[in-house]
């Protein structure tokens, strides 16, 4: 019999089908650009704290309507399963079984995202090799995931989670396994309004470590870390990044420069420096 835990992490085909850009690029501050340096480490945010109010939410009362469909059949098994399904729902343990996510997107200079995910003419996008960072996923317990805006698109793969806890015999009961599949998988549904962002997403979904805490707008942000260091070279130098964008700034000149000193200092290896080419002036 199949563990339910490594059906879990079997990447549902309408997410794995999606093609892969070669770079990702993950926008942040002078702060955040520092760390990755200097720590060696990616942040991923616990789900419920980013910026769309509704994430995981949205998921949720998909799978709901979902299973009220089921339970509505007329079929005793399916009728009898969505009840489950329904109820191991309302006790879901949000506070010990978390999600986090860390940010990438397809575009790596949009006015859009410079002004949401950037401060003010001090903004960076990192271009990271998906290939690489595939596999810093996979030995971290980390998935890299595309976002699904469509509601098409959202449908189908609560109805691909559901099929497949359905069919698959597994150590667990089969409404036990749907509840670990969306959990894992939600954090690939995203609302439309955010389409033009081309995101992907590092996921992990697990009951620990406990998180760590860093300051926020208007509360303290919890979050864990991925490392980037390569363990098959000296010192564990970074060699995953493909390219930084300076974003919109007075002084872009002194901004590159000081980027390429930074790497240097901290041993990350990356290919090349560009300047936005978003005429975009908030100084």
């Amino acid at each position: 019999m199949t563990s339910a835990a490594s059906v879990v992490q079997i990447m549902p085909s309408l997410l794995s089908q999606k093609k892969r850009p070669e770079v990702l690029d993950h926008y942040t501050s002078q702060h955040g650009l520092l760390g990755i340096g200097e720590k060696r480490k990616l942040w991923a945010t616990d789900i419920r704290y980013l910026n769309d109010s509704q994430e995981f939410e949205r998921a949720l009362v998909l799978a709901r309507a979902c299973m009220e469909k089921e339970r509505n059949s007329g079929k005793l098994g399916r009728m009898q399963f969505a009840g489950k399904v329904l109820a191991a729902l309302k006790m879901l343990d949000v506070e010990k079984f978390r999600v986090y996510v860390t940010s990438f997107s397809s575009n790596g200079d949009q006015l859009s995202q410079w002004r949401g995910y950037c401060p003010e003419g001090a903004g960076f996008s990192i271009g990271f090799n998906s290939d690489d960072l595939v596999i810093l996923a996979n030995s971290q317990h980390f998935s890299l995931v595309p976002c699904l805006y469509s509601e098409d698109e959202q449908g189908r793969l609560i109805a691909d989670l559901l099929s497949t806890a359905w069919k698959t015999k597994t150590d667990v009961s089969p409404d036990k396994l749907f509840v670990l599949l969306l959990v894992k998988w939600a954090a690939a549904i995203k609302d439309q309004g955010f389409r033009e962002e081309e995101e992907w997403r590092l996921v992990s979904a697990r009951f620990g470590p406990k998180p760590i805490f860093r300051p926020g707008r208007s509360f303290l942000v919890p979050y864990i870390e991925m490392d980037l260091a390569n363990k098959h070279v000296p010192r564990g130098k970074i060699d995953c990044i493909n390219s930084v964008i300076v974003g919109p700034t007075p002084h872009p000149e002194l901004s590159e420069k000081a980027v390429a000193d930074a790497f240097d200092k901290y041993e990350v290896n990356y290919q090349t420096t560009f300047r936005s080419t978003i005429p975009f002036r908030s100084w």
